[in-house]
């Protein structure tokens, strides 16, 4: 069994009071931008910077999480070999990605991720 090859951080996912003006420190004092303007109808926005994202999301709207970019091969083949070594997992369709969520062992929620 070969290990999931990662490609990059793809983002963190947090939970904050207030995603308009976290979005705003954010992009005011560490110079981040906001991505994906038209997710506005969705809780979640992201800021990022050489490719990494922060999602931000209402408190209670999101399990925080850590996310990493894989191919769609990579993917595909995670399946099976998280099966293999016993742990649980979760794949859902967000339209434009699919995402795989999991945790570590010591419950830390990871999500792999590939763009459609």
């Amino acid at each position: 069994m070969s290990l999931i090859q990662v490609v990059t951080l793809d983002h963190i996912a947090i939970e904050v009071p207030s995603v308009e003006d976290t979005m705003a420190w954010y992009i005011r004092v560490l110079g981040l931008r906001q991505v994906h303007p038209e997710w506005a109808i969705t809780p979640a926005r992201m800021v990022t910077e050489m490719g990494t994202g922060l999602a931000l999301f209402p408190r209670g709207e999101v399990r925080p999480h850590i996310a990493f970019r894989v191919s769609k091969r990579e993917f595909e083949a995670a399946q099976p070999r998280l099966a293999e070594l016993g742990i649980d997992f979760e794949v859902e369709d967000h339209g434009a990605v699919m995402s795989m969520y999991f945790n570590d062992p010591n419950g830390q929620r990871l999500e792999l991720t590939y763009n459609k």
